[in-house]
């Protein structure tokens, strides 16, 4: 299943929950066990619960290219809120006392860091994450989980809440599983670079233990602070004990999620959000999705946030080292369930197998299709143009080879015309059919980098193959090192590149937020560095 199609489930996932647990919510002792749920046509509404991910995910679609800026996304959000407050639906959904207080305090002082209902670490900081965690990783969406929980809850608990469910939303939607390492992970973060002087790992210890004890049901007091899924910490809590305890079957998931003393929409609702993010909705009762209010609406739009947040690995020169590509995309292929890889370049020359790197090359554009892109460097383009001209023969012997790897010695040629010849068909037309220049919706993939200015004639220029004048020159984009820390923040994509060395392992040339330049110094090192976006986390694959 892809990412965007995860993101899609994860959001019908969340309204399914919100709308199962909505006539359980106010239902306590006996009766919340045994009264039945009705999810038929015009019975399966959903509450603010999904309502507020609607439009958190408003605020989410604006956060432009490059790193996202607190105050920036603080004043999307807060703007969004008011409208949520403003829509004639919402009075119908119970909105929640807190996140509407927050919400007009933000109003009055349009400050994210002073809105939030200080004392509060009600469940509304978290119930709505599912957007951020679609679209944005890493620090980003650390920042983001922050920012949105606290526009309306001040309480520490709430923001290490909304971070932790987030990220635990971003791993699920990777790798297509929820498992309790990924919640001892989450534990560890919440114990280090999460902490926000508050408690919610004891929350998430209590879930795990409560997952390892058989029971018909979730013992609300077990989880802290055993309120039953009314704040923050427990109704996330409450959510990851249900998902552990039933995951194989995905309909009892959502049924003891929702059948606690406590806030059983928002539990559910959380609940159900891990389910469709691990790609089992479609194990639940069809009609559970059928009959939800705007099931197509929240379906489109999960898939929208998804193929902007569908992570994207972009690997630097590899130089005729197959084996390091072969090993990179095992790892990834064990890491994530979906993912797209762009290699920026640089194949021929300067190492031992190009042949058997062109070969890997052509066999993974056939086996991956639109998931696997691959763009000319400098080296590859002189390559073709040495094949055509004697004199670029010449200038390309001059100039790229060096004692490890000479592309025409490793296919018994010396000149362009035998190099040609010598060359297997489909290698070549391989070579002869990669872009200079690939372009997504928010990057700009190039071999060397990108002069200041408007990107878009670049772009036009590079996609047309345009040469320069000078017979011996390529294009700038293609091979000027000086480009390395080139960036406008004009720009309106983030510009991916490498060609440039680092100086040091696992450590980009440059990186700003409309920028990157990854190390690629595979010669010296075997090792190919790569970066994952839009996390932002280097890998470094070495052949040792």
């Amino acid at each position: 299943m892809r990412f965007e199609s995860r993101c899609a489930d994860a959001f019908l996932g969340l309204a399914v929950g919100d709308a199962y647990g909505r006539t359980l919510e106010f239902v306590s002792g006996e009766r919340v066990r045994t009264q039945p749920v009705d999810m038929g046509p015009g019975a399966a509404r959903w509450t603010d619960d999904t309502h507020m991910a609607w439009y958190l995910a408003q605020a989410v679609l604006q956060v432009p290219a490059g790193r996202l800026c607190p105050d920036d996304f603080g004043a999307r959000v807060g703007e969004r809120f008011v409208a949520w407050i403003g829509d004639p639906l919402t009075p119908s959904t119970a909105p929640g006392t807190t996140c509407m207080a927050g919400t007009r305090n933000w109003a009055q002082c349009g400050d994210w860091r002073s809105s939030g209902v200080r004392s509060s670490d009600g469940c509304g900081a978290v119930m709505r994450i599912a957007p951020m965690s679609m679209a944005l990783a890493g620090k980003d969406l650390t920042v983001a989980a922050e920012v949105q929980a606290a526009l309306t809850h001040g309480h520490p608990n709430a923001r290490e809440a909304a971070i932790a469910a987030s990220h635990l939303l971003r791993w699920t939607l990777e790798q297509g599983r929820f498992t309790r390492e990924m919640v001892l992970s989450a534990v560890a973060r919440l114990d280090s670079d999460w902490n926000r002087g508050g408690d919610v790992a004891k929350s998430l210890r209590d879930a795990l233990q409560v997952s390892l004890r058989a029971s018909q049901w979730l013992p609300e007091s077990a989880i802290a602070p055993g309120d039953g899924g009314w704040r923050a910490g427990s109704a996330l809590g409450l959510a990851v004990a249900a998902c552990l305890s039933w995951w194989d079957d995905p309909k009892t998931v959502i049924d003891r999620a929702a059948r606690i003393n406590g806030d059983s929409d928002s539990v559910a609702a959380l609940a159900g959000m891990f389910l469709g993010a691990a790609g089992r909705l479609d194990e639940l009762p069809s009609d559970w999705v059928a009959n939800l209010p705007w099931a197509g609406k929240l379906r489109g739009m999960g898939a929208r946030l998804g193929l902007i947040g569908r992570p994207v690995i972009a690997v630097a020169d590899l130089h005729g080292r197959p084996a390091l590509l072969e090993k990179l995309l095992r790892e990834l292929d064990q890491r994530y369930a979906d993912y797209s890889v762009v290699l920026l370049g640089d194949y021929c020359d300067n190492g031992p197998d190009v042949a058997g790197l062109l070969q890997v090359i052509w066999r993974e554009k056939s086996l991956r299709g639109a998931d696997f892109q691959a763009i000319l460097g400098n080296h590859d383009l002189a390559c073709l143009r040495a094949m055509e001209d004697a004199l670029w023969y010449k200038r390309w012997a001059r100039r790229y080879w060096n004692p490890n790897g000479s592309t025409a010695a490793q296919f018994s040629a010396a000149s362009g015309s035998q190099l040609l010849r010598a060359m297997p068909a489909h290698l070549r037309e391989t070579l002869e059919s990669l872009p200079w220049v690939l372009k997504t919706d928010r990057y700009v993939f190039v071999h060397a980098g990108m002069e200041g200015g408007d990107l878009e004639p670049q772009i036009q220029s590079l996609q047309a193959q345009k040469l320069p004048l000078e017979r011996m020159h390529l294009p700038p984009q293609v091979r000027d090192k000086d480009l390395a820390r080139r960036s406008d923040a004009d720009w309106t994509h983030v510009v991916v590149s490498a060609h440039t060395k680092s100086t040091r392992l696992g450590c980009p040339v440059w990186e700003g937020p409309m920028r990157i330049c990854i190390g690629a110094d595979v010669e010296s090192s075997n090792a190919v560095r790569s970066v994952v976006l839009p996390e932002r986390r280097y890998i470094v694959t070495t052949g040792r």
